[in-house]
């Protein structure tokens, strides 16, 4: 039986926000933890790190990491450069949501309080031919829990 998305998951809400930023290719799979081996597909992958501190009234606060990754073609210099080309817009993208406040819903008591770039678009790797590559940008997300 085939598992149904759980759309109340903070990784589930984050794909989903990711997924509508307008630089991304919408015939193109986003995926979560998962790049397919051909190109061009997206993906929302969650990294270890995430940090917890609470407040006197009990609310807690988060700052989560998290990556955006692609699965391109590489074969060439002009490739390369145009798929950097869309991390740079996408880190541009990012701190305008930030700037802007404009921030995913994370759901009931939860409140975003910022949106980073922690690490810029890279090639991430690459096949043993260079000519499919894995690019990836790294992320956090800071948001408070408050208590019911």
């Amino acid at each position: 039986m085939k598992k149904k998305e759980n759309k109340d998951t903070i990784i589930s809400k984050l794909r989903e926000y990711f997924s509508k930023c307008p630089l991304f290719d919408k015939t193109s799979p986003f995926y979560t933890d998962f790049n397919s081996e051909n190109p061009s597909n997206y993906s929302l992958n969650s990294l270890p790190g995430t940090r917890m501190t609470k407040d006197i009234l009990q609310n807690k606060y988060y700052i989560r990491n998290f990556a955006i990754t692609s699965r391109e073609y590489t074969p060439s210099d002009l490739e390369r450069i145009e798929n950097l080309g869309l991390y740079e817009q996408l880190q541009e993208w990012v701190e305008e949501q930030d700037d802007e406040e404009n921030y995913p819903n994370l759901g009931k008591n939860l409140e975003v309080t910022g949106l980073y770039v922690t690490n810029s678009g890279s090639l991430y790797e690459n096949d043993p031919k260079n000519n499919i590559g894995l690019y990836q940008i790294q992320l956090q997300i800071s948001y408070t829990k408050y208590k019911k």
